[in-house]
């Protein structure tokens, strides 16, 4: 069975230390996802970008591609945003460690944070794999 690897590096004060452990994952033939933590400039070596534009969805930037534009899933009511960036990443990191074509991993992107939005809290907003797949069924 082929397994992905997959780092997720989130902010780290100390960028350069950070850079050093992205390069011994990256070495060692591990699949790295940098959470870029508000970093200013370019991060070399960097070639997919994942953009979070609020209420106008997503925009994936892959090198060498056309962007692939993702609109938000309108939630019947938003209650509670807390969470939705955190469980929106997770689940497009899900879905890429899965296999699923990029356009799969911004729906599903957009599916999870849909639902978390509709639920007060952080954790118990976090939505269900089962829930996310059936939201996606229903559009």
């Amino acid at each position: 069975m082929n397994r992905v690897q997959v780092v997720i590096s989130a902010q780290i004060s100390d960028l350069v230390l950070n850079r050093v452990y992205l390069q011994a994952a990256r070495d060692a033939g591990v699949q790295v996802i940098m959470d870029a933590g508000g970093t200013e400039g370019e991060l070399p070596g960097v070639k997919h970008v994942l953009v979070k534009l609020d209420e106008k969805g997503s925009a994936l930037f892959t090198e060498g591609e056309e962007a692939i534009r993702q609109p938000i899933i309108a939630a019947a009511e938003v209650i509670d945003t807390t969470g939705a960036s955190d469980t929106s990443t997770a689940a497009f990191v899900v879905a890429l460690v899965e296999g699923k074509s990029k356009e799969e991993c911004m729906r599903f992107f957009a599916a999870a944070a849909s639902l978390c939005v509709q639920v007060k809290g952080a954790i118990p907003s976090m939505p269900e794999r089962k829930t996310a797949l059936d939201a996606l069924q229903s559009l």
